[in-house]
């Protein structure tokens, strides 16, 4: 096709566009964004720019949604009919049913073509399983945007992920997670995941190079600390959470606790084995900074009341590690 022909869009311009929305936000942009080398010889599809004044309304081919408050051009035009992905949610909820797929235990951004064969009328409207894929994602942002959802359901989706314990991760007190040993190493030279040079990645898998030494030793530091956070948080706002984050932050510090604890590198050989740690050992270790102005008998005794008065859960998490060790 001759250079600056325009020709009719294909399956394939649609997800190509779908791939430049991240980078260009409007129709408009998009339509400046004529890259050869991104389309080829053919060139790029017709995508004319709006010319209405005030609010853009989007005449893009693709599936993305845009914000408008007329009903009748609420969004972008699909590359098939409405039905056909109604057919494939369909066709794909009764297969669950039989199949025993577990769809309630997947999360939204499972890749749908490993779960089922494209429909008949998918097949028939020329669409590969990754171009379903796309239409669904984009259909369901558009779906679930707040112009279309009612607000009953609005209110009952955010009830609902404010009970799961991950929501509690929101919370303005929640502690921030600590840096792995190979970010506070990247750190130290200045450097990035996407910048680190391989000689400086050739230096951290050396595990007796002094730089990786004292990273890791900042990252176990940093990570006891968070453990102390994470338990000051729980003393603290345990009022403010529900059942489910508690566990949550329980499930969290016995995870970093564990982590610590492999960490550790192994003991040389004595002829007298090593004190086996006990759960209050373990618990004592989350609470080192804890009435450190006191005298040591009296702080024994204030730790002491402090464990026995933890949950049967809260002791779970010691008593587990205790028997690990």
């Amino acid at each position: 096709m001759p250079k600056g022909q325009k020709r009719n869009a294909s399956v394939e311009d649609i997800i190509k566009l779908e791939k430049l929305d991240s980078l260009k936000s409007t129709p408009e942009k998009r339509y400046k964004y004529q890259n050869e080398e991104f389309y080829g010889d053919e060139g790029m599809p017709e995508i004319k720019p709006s010319t209405s004044r005030g609010r853009k309304k989007s005449n893009s081919i693709s599936a993305a949604s845009v914000d408008n408050d007329d009903d009748e051009n609420s969004g972008s035009r699909l590359a098939v009919p409405p039905k056909v992905m109604y057919s494939f949610c369909e066709g794909l909820l009764k297969k669950s049913e039989s199949a025993n797929l577990k769809l309630e235990q997947k999360s939204g951004l499972t890749d749908l073509t490993k779960l089922i064969e494209p429909n008949e009328e998918i097949l028939q409207n020329s669409l590969k399983p990754k171009d379903v894929q796309l239409l669904f994602r984009t259909l369901y942002n558009d779906s679930v945007s707040l112009r279309n959802v009612r607000l009953n359901e609005a209110l009952i989706r955010v009830k609902d992920y404010m009970k799961e314990g991950k929501s509690v991760t929101r919370h303005p007190k929640f502690p921030h997670a600590p840096p792995t040993s190979y970010q506070v190493f990247v750190k130290r030279f200045n450097k990035t995941s996407f910048t680190i040079t391989p000689e400086l990645l050739a230096k951290y898998k050396d595990k007796n190079d002094p730089d990786t030494k004292s990273s890791e030793e900042d990252a176990k530091e940093a990570s006891q600390k968070y453990v102390n956070q994470l338990q000051k948080f729980l003393d603290e706002s345990q009022d403010e959470l529900l059942e489910p984050h508690i566990k949550y932050v329980e499930d969290i510090i016995k995870r970093t606790l564990k982590h610590l604890s492999t960490a550790k590198p192994k003991p040389k050989k004595e002829t007298k084995s090593p004190t086996k740690m006990t759960a209050y050992d373990f618990f004592k270790v989350t609470k080192k900074e804890k009435w450190i102005d006191l005298p040591e008998e009296e702080r024994e005794k204030k730790l002491r009341k402090r464990f026995d008065k933890l949950t049967d859960e809260q002791r779970e998490i010691f008593e587990s590690l205790a028997s690990n060790s």
